[in-house]
């Protein structure tokens, strides 16, 4: 089946408060990198808003800083680590061990959230770095430092720590502690099949339930004879097909390449973001970066063959670690990460207004947005352009915010977005928010928020 995708909705390809946890946003890192963490503060205490919050930075979180919360005082406690850890060529040995703000004030009915920045560091097997956080509500306090037993449910508990997965780096990259890759690990080894040679296999790392991924990998005909790639399987997913994103004119089309792609004679066809790709819909499992995808390629002429794909980094412009050094948008190929706006001291809504006014906003074809809601890391907005209309889930990154997924009336339920890997907190909060924002717009409108059927990625696993 085809499916032609307007330029909006390519940007879209891609609880109650007695029991809400406090969370962690992300709640998954790489070892010997630097990442921001939120904790959210989901209710007070039995009623009671909370002034305070004090959250203890376990072993191996190194050289955290806190975040200024506007009204609330900051005292960071320093000390010693228990071991020693390299970081930008220096030895560390001691820094902050824990945070507190006070002075502030959180109602028991609004959420908010803490921000401490630092470096993972130490970690050669997957592990649980759990953040203990106390909140006091005046003579009140609770307390979530409860830590599972292994293969217990954290859900189980009734005051679960927010807990950060921590995913080893590749062996090439230990070592270097400097927040990020300073090494490419080897691209894979070339495959060949008779006059064709396939090279640079490689795949993206996707949130958890993510539901598609990309796959690419370039191949060379060295033949007289032209040849086509007809399919691709993989067991990692339950549909595998073909696929072309391009411009024409100012609407940007993906397609499932019918008959397949032709290999020219003596010419080179590579599958990469942005263009031709392998489209995994269904994933069983996410793509842990680091991991190996099995695929099964059949040509028309040459057979078939079974080659691994390497799962890179969410934003890898190509195998072996390497990021592009050049703008996809420079080639045409601007497809929906919003990273092409300055978002520099813009607050989070003028930021994704901005971002996706200047991808998809048309003189001929203007873009009406609907309400924007933030929690954390996460932004939800609805969408209308041409007669149809969807909602997008937005993630904010280092570079700012990007559209991750688009779907319709599934991000307006709490559990849809933990599904698709949201903190159940944080998809609490946003579709509570979303609700009562769009009671107050135009049903007309709303309406064609619900056209956009099932649920599409962009960026960081399909393009």
């Amino acid at each position: 089946m085809t499916k032609t995708i307007s330029l909006a909705t390519l940007a879209c390809l891609i609880a109650g408060p007695a029991f809400a946890h406090a969370g962690i946003t992300p709640s998954e890192a790489v070892n010997g990198t630097t990442v921001k963490l939120a904790i959210s503060i989901p209710h007070g205490c039995d009623g009671a808003a909370t002034d305070t919050v004090i959250i203890k930075l376990p072993e191996g979180f190194v050289s955290a800083k806190p975040m200024v919360k506007a009204g609330w005082t900051v005292e960071i406690t320093k000390g010693d680590y228990a071991k020693s850890y390299e970081l930008h060529g220096s030895a560390v040995t001691s820094g902050a061990l824990e945070v507190k703000w006070s002075g502030g004030s959180v109602p028991d009915d609004q959420y908010d959230e803490f921000i401490v920045r630092g470096s993972v560091q130490g970690f050669d097997a997957a592990a649980a770095l759990p953040f203990a956080v106390t909140q006091l509500c005046g003579t009140a306090s609770v307390a979530w430092d409860q830590i599972a037993a292994e293969g217990q449910d954290a859900h189980s508990l009734e005051h679960p720590a927010p807990v950060l997965k921590i995913t080893p780096a590749a062996a090439e990259d230990r070592g270097h502690g400097h927040g990020h890759d300073h090494a490419a690990a080897a691209a894979p080894a070339a495959v060949t099949l008779g006059d064709l040679e396939l090279t640079g296999p490689f795949t993206r790392a996707t949130l958890p339930n993510a539901p598609v991924a990309g796959g690419f990998v370039t191949i060379t005909n060295k033949g007289a004879e032209a040849d086509k790639l007809l399919s691709a399987s993989s067991p990692i997913s339950d549909v595998v097909q073909l696929h072309e994103m391009k411009m024409e004119g100012d609407v940007m089309k993906m397609n499932e390449v019918a008959g397949g792609i032709e290999i020219p004679a003596g010419g080179t066809v590579s599958l990469a973001p942005g263009g031709l790709h392998i489209m995994f819909m269904g994933l069983k499992e996410p793509l842990v970066e680091g991991g190996k995808v099995p695929v099964t390629l059949t040509f028309e002429k040459a057979g078939t063959v079974e080659i691994e794909l390497s799962i890179e980094g969410i934003a890898a412009k190509q195998a072996g670690g390497e990021h592009a050094h050049h703008s996809d948008a420079a080639h045409g190929h601007d497809h929906g990460n919003g990273m092409a706006v300055d978002q520099a001291g813009l607050s989070d809504v003028d930021a994704i207004t901005a971002m996706q006014k200047a991808m998809f906003d048309r003189p001929e074809s203007p873009l009406t947005m609907g309400a924007i809601v933030v929690v954390g890391d996460y932004a939800i907005t609805g969408w209308a352009q041409d007669g149809t209309g969807g909602r997008a889930l937005l993630r904010k990154t280092a570079k700012g915010w990007g559209i991750h997924l688009c779907s319709g009336e599934s991000l307006k339920d709490a559990a849809a977005l933990v599904g698709m890997g949201i903190p159940e907190d944080v998809a609490r909060s946003l579709t509570e928010q979303l609700s009562a924002a769009e009671a107050q717009l135009d049903p007309m409108l709303v309406a064609e928020f619900a056209k956009f059927d099932g649920v599409m990625m962009v960026d960081e696993s399909l393009l």
